[in-house]
């Protein structure tokens, strides 16, 4: 055996070292963990980010500003697929829903509706058809009949003032 074997202090220092790197290692993948928890958290956290600012795009049916209107890729899809005729059969059952609304409370009230609405399984085909050739989504055709289901109720109710006249696409051009 080599001397240095024999040197309890020799043996206590090559303990030590031993130890002392079993230690920082152990710190080391430590501190490792904590960045890819960290860098877990921060990707989730950009992904959230990102979906917030895509949300806020606007679609490419409406017209940017208020109150929502269509725009030409809108009116193709209403055309195309009947929606202002649906929104004025539509518009005579559900005005006594929104008789004492505000026109911001009818275009709210006209989403939710639309996105609750039985629609045939036809419809709902023409829907899926309309939104994959135009590139957009079925939330897209849903807010194209939304409009046009908003502007029929506008239309209807006398007391809000607007007459189909005024509007061709919509009751606020």
């Amino acid at each position: 055996m080599p001397a240095w074997v024999n040197n309890p202090i020799t043996l206590v220092i090559a303990l030590l070292a031993v130890v002392t790197v079993i230690f920082k290692v152990a710190q080391w993948v430590e501190r490792v963990n904590l960045d890819r928890s960290s860098l877990k958290e921060l990707t989730k956290e950009i992904r959230e980010d990102i979906k917030k600012i895509l949300e806020r795009l606007p679609s490419p049916v409406l017209e940017k500003g208020s109150p929502l209107r269509l725009s030409e890729l809108g009116r193709k899809i209403s055309e195309a697929l009947g929606l202002s005729e649906w929104a004025k059969d539509v518009a005579k059952t559900v005005e006594v829903d929104v008789v004492d609304l505000e026109h911001y409370e009818i275009q709210d009230h006209c989403r939710n509706y639309v996105r609750t609405f039985p629609f045939s399984a036809q419809q709902k085909k023409s829907f899926r058809m309309t939104a994959y050739e135009n590139g957009i989504s079925h939330e897209d055709v849903l807010d194209v009949a939304a409009v046009e289901l908003r502007d029929a109720l506008i239309a209807r109710l006398p007391c809000l003032g607007v007459d189909d006249s005024d509007a061709p696409h919509s009751a606020f051009e």
